[in-house]
């Protein structure tokens, strides 16, 4: 049994993390329910740690983060400059004074360390800031409420015990600590936990948390009879929170065993206990085995490179930035062999199948990754190339179904080093897969990670067939043995009374993936133009929604501006030089007679011009030549 303030004191000197221990990831809420039960003396779990202090094993330890970056995005310097992390650190070799390595109870130590001496950061400006201002971030740290007790119940107090995570003044003009008072009158005193701490870690004595209190509560405005009462609630608090979470002796064992048994146990308990993450999971079992094993040249830190890689392309592909994790490199090792990312096939790799992600890793390959300049260059190439297929493609994260779909398509460039992603034809064939996939997607309700899976399974049957363009008709064949029912005229005529506009990102023409599916689908434009140069335009311009309603006398929502007949993909510096002009104005003034029928063709416009005056009978129209075209594409 140790007190939990003996913890925090130990934390970073004498008590680390081992690189098999999977990342932090608790919220708040989970933090603050830690924190209610540790009050109310509820159980809150074992911490097991690994005393290495008189072993030779080899081991790579880690730091508990004090300071949390609470976003998915990549963390800007300026933020790791002031000591915020996202991911645990490794410590250096010169920690002499390094004796344990918690092997279980990290997201509960890590919770009561921030808790009790750090704080969560997230960015908050929006798309408006700048997420490399560290003005634009705000830091929070665990209050609890020295006005909430269960045995002071008036009708101005809540109660009962409140802990909250409230923002600090370090980045913002104001912060969430001290007295407030709601609009139905409850009286709370919100003050931080790592007041209570020196900056040596060590717990205040009452008397100066006391005085501390006291000074605060006498600026508040108060009738002195109420203020001596608050007081004493707060008298109540404090001792507890000193008593229950500071003084409270937490259950933990010490493990005594060899580098080899620490894996297994470790496995059992991420297996036995709460269902970890499979790419959290994976990660573990690589750092368990991969800087040990093998020659010096091939014992790599892949929790060390995946850390420099997650940001590096989240700078370079920023339409995906919070999509790119390390999950989508667990799922993309796991793809390389012919497995899946899930908790089973992870915990039944042996090390042999582990070493061979590894060799995977370390395989050179013709081409360079600007993310990586030495282990796994021809690894991060695969995906590289997938993200920048599907980027020139103008598909978003929001757009695209699954990130799964990524990582297959990072296995074929992986796999086929002489297709590349920049080739027009290649980009040409993977447009087509997207655009089809996206497709099924509506019409099963659902596509995701069972379809990326199929493709992965397909390319790992065909690896050695060296392909330079990717084979979209094989594998779309290969997914239809696997369909209970086909995409029928019915269900795209569904689709098309459905698909919509909405506004896209600048860094992607496709901002749904409904219109995504359905213009690539029904229009051959790509047959003559660059794909990545395509936007998708709205034939009558949306500038003009008012002045259209206007004329035909009805409602502009009524209108509607966005539905799919009136899209149409054209060629970027056409797209400029349409601008919002009607489509009978640029058509008639502004092209010449072969160009004006190349557009109206390859665009699906009916026989007749679209004009002001038959705009719904041209988007209607339309729409059904859409659809028959659309199902001659997907049933021939």
């Amino acid at each position: 049994m140790t007190e939990i303030s003996d913890y925090i004191q130990d934390i970073n000197e004498r008590i680390f993390l081992p690189g098999l221990q999977r990342e932090y990831v608790w919220s708040e809420k989970q933090t603050e329910k830690l924190f209610d039960s540790l009050i109310r003396g509820y159980p809150v779990g074992q911490i097991t740690q690994w005393d290495v202090a008189h072993t030779d094993t080899e081991y790579y330890p880690y730091k508990f983060i004090q300071n949390y970056v609470d976003d998915q995005r990549a963390v800007p310097e300026s933020l790791r400059k002031e000591g915020y992390r996202k991911y645990n650190e490794e410590a250096s070799e010169e920690q002499s004074n390094l004796s344990y390595l918690v092997i279980d109870g990290q997201q509960r130590l890590t919770s009561l360390f921030i808790g009790l001496v750090g704080q969560r950061i997230r960015y908050t400006k929006g798309m408006g800031g700048k997420r490399s201002n560290i003005q634009h971030w705000s830091s929070r740290e665990l209050c609890v409420n020295l006005l909430g007790h269960p045995d002071f119940n008036d009708e101005k107090l809540s109660g009962d015990f409140e802990f909250k995570f409230k923002q600090t003044s370090d980045f913002d003009n104001q912060s969430g600590f001290g007295f407030t008072e709601t609009s139905k009158g409850i009286e709370r005193y919100w003050f931080p936990l790592p007041k209570m701490m020196n900056e040596n870690r060590e717990v205040k004595s009452s008397k100066e948390l006391m005085d501390m209190t006291d000074k605060e509560l006498k600026g508040v405005n108060l009738s002195e009879s109420r203020r001596q009462h608050l007081k004493e609630i707060r008298s109540r608090v404090l001792p507890e929170i000193k008593s229950q979470i500071l003084n409270e002796n937490i259950q933990s064992e010490e493990v005594k065993k060899e580098a080899s048994d620490i894996k297994e146990i470790f496995q059992r308990i991420n297996i036995e206990g709460e269902d970890p993450d499979p790419h959290q999971l994976l990660l573990s079992r690589m750092m368990s085995t991969w800087p040990f094993t093998g020659p010096d040249n091939e014992k790599i830190n892949p929790r060390e490179l995946t850390e420099n890689w997650v940001p590096s392309f989240q700078q370079e592909y920023e339409a995906y930035n919070t999509k790119i994790d390390r999950e989508l490199f667990m799922r993309y090792s796991m793809y390389i062999i012919g497995k899946t990312l899930k908790t089973n096939p992870v915990t039944e790799l042996g090390e042999s199948e582990l070493l061979e992600i590894r060799s995977k890793w370390l395989k050179e390959g013709p081409e360079v990754s600007k993310h990586e300049s030495g282990d796994g260059m021809w690894f991060c190439y695969g995906l590289d190339a997938a993200l920048k297929s599907v980027t020139k493609l103008g598909f978003t994260s929001g757009s695209m179904s699954t990130m799964a779909i990524i990582a297959a398509l990072g296995k074929f460039y992986y796999y086929n080093p002489n297709a590349n992603p920049d080739d027009e034809e290649n980009l040409r064939s993977v447009y087509n897969l997207l655009s089809r996939l996206l497709l099924l997607k509506s019409s099963k309700g659902s596509i995701g990670r069972v379809e990326a899976t199929r493709i992965s399974k397909f390319i790992h049957e065909n690896k050695e067939e060296d392909y330079t363009i990717f084979p979209t008709d094989e594998v779309w064949d290969f997914l239809m043995d696997y369909m209970d029912a086909e995409i029928t005229e019915e269900i795209i005529e569904n689709i098309v009374k459905q698909a919509e506009y909405q506004n896209s990102t600048p860094s992607g023409i496709f901002s749904n993936w409904d219109v995504a599916a359905i213009l690539d689908l029904s229009t051959p434009y790509a047959q003559y133009t660059s794909v990545d140069k395509l936007e998708v335009d709205h034939i009558f311009p949306e500038a003009k929604a008012g002045e259209i309603a206007d004329e035909l006398s009805i409602a502009e929502d009524e209108l509607n501006i966005h539905r799919i007949g009136n899209l149409q993909l054209l060629p970027s510096e056409k797209n400029r030089q349409k601008s919002d002009k009607l489509p009978i104005e640029w058509l008639q003034n502004d092209l010449g007679d072969v160009e004006k029928d190349e557009i109206k063709r390859v665009n699906n416009f009916p026989d007749d011009y679209p004009t002001v005056e038959n705009y719904r009978e041209f988007i209607e129209a339309r729409e059904k030549d859409i659809i028959e075209a659309v199902t001659e594409e997907i049933q021939s």
